[in-house]
């Protein structure tokens, strides 16, 4: 890859970014996370490698969350805990190794959970599809094991706590302290067995454009705006009726004349700011966020 550091990191982040270089893709293993995104993205990792240009500032979220993890593994592998932390699970179907690092594993209650850090209002938007399949596919690497697994879930961290918020907010409005645990439904084994045969089937075709869900392709959307205001958008609506009404009910006549609707059209949010790849991707859309 070719890294850039257009915003003078630390030259520890510049090292964090470049040891990418040991995790170049290979032939016949494919990691869980791998398995659920689309094929183009993999495909390009293994052809396009040393051509995909990237700031090293994208990798900060990335080397934060890593941090959270091996302080986990540091602390759980120094102590009597009875769960285990940061394990690689790899398992061999018809010739392809699936891996997955389970972020932690306790035995004794059947339970994986994966951590994630991420700003307090990420939960109020709802189980991600990709948390629960991700999580789903390390149950049932478990059970290729014969680790039965009967629970599930999620560990946020939150970047952005604030106790004043905390103290003065309603008490299911935000969170009481920088963690929440939440549950993630389990999939009979079943599921997760054609689930799994789904996406080896998918990127049998390694070439093969991402599809809606795989870019994470939002919906249209009416953004109810006042372009005075600290924050301009009020409100995303689903129709231009709905914003209309939102304005009519939620405003008094003097600030509703001062508000405007703005149609806001379907794009994909992961080609245009996340993915890896998008400096070579021939799909990737025009627009995509250069750091």
């Amino acid at each position: 890859m070719i890294y850039t550091n257009k915003y003078n990191c630390p030259e520890w982040v510049m090292k964090y970014a470049q040891a990418g270089e040991e995790r170049r893709r290979k032939e016949g293993r494919f990691g869980v996370n791998e398995l659920i995104a689309g094929p183009m993205v993999r495909h390009l990792l293994m052809t396009k490698w040393d051509e995909i240009k990237i700031d090293v500032s994208e990798y900060l979220n990335m080397a934060l969350g890593n941090g959270l993890h091996e302080l986990a593994d540091r602390t759980l592998k120094a102590s009597d805990s009875k769960s285990i932390a940061e394990e690689k699970i790899e398992i061999d179907v018809a010739g392809i190794t699936v891996v997955g690092v389970h972020d932690l594993y306790t035995p004794s209650e059947e339970r994986i959970d994966d951590y994630k850090t991420s700003k307090v209002i990420s939960p109020e938007f709802g189980l991600k599809d990709d948390y629960i399949e991700a999580l789903n596919m390390y149950a049932w690497q478990r059970r290729q094991l014969k680790q039965p697994i009967s629970k599930l879930g999620l560990k946020y961290f939150f970047k952005d706590f604030m106790p004043t918020k905390a103290m003065y907010a309603k008490k299911d409005s935000y969170p009481r302290a920088g963690f929440m645990d939440v549950d993630v439904p389990v999939w009979d084994a079943s599921v997760a067995e054609k689930f799994v045969a789904a996406r080896l089937l998918r990127h049998s075709k390694p070439d093969s454009p991402c599809n809606d869900k795989e870019t994470w392709r939002s919906v249209p959307k009416y953004a109810v705006c006042n372009n005075a205001l600290k924050q301009p958008c009020k409100k995303l609506c689903d129709s231009q009726l709905e914003a209309e009404e939102y304005i009519k009910f939620k405003f008094k006549p003097a600030m509703q004349s001062k508000m405007t609707v703005e149609f806001r059209k379907s794009e994909s949010i992961k080609c245009k700011f996340f993915c890896t790849c998008r400096s070579v991707c021939p799909h990737a859309p025009k627009n995509v966020f250069v750091a």
